[in-house]
């Protein structure tokens, strides 16, 4: 069975959603979501910047 990482690189490759080589900005909340988004592109060696998005949907908890 593959695991998690190897699922992504392959998800990510067959869909062609961006090369190898790409500096990639990822849109992330800080939620379980984007952590684990920002770990699979790091455990894959794709080069990116995050940019921290607070949209206030979670209320006062959203400025935790």
């Amino acid at each position: 069975m593959k695991n998690l990482v190897q699922s992504f690189q392959d998800y990510v490759q067959a869909h062609q959603l961006f090369p190898r080589s790409a500096h990639v900005l990822l849109a992330v909340s800080g939620g379980v979501d984007s952590t684990v988004l920002a770990h699979l592109c790091k455990a894959s060696g794709y080069f990116f910047s995050l940019a921290h998005c607070n949209f206030k949907l979670r209320g006062a908890d959203s400025d935790e």
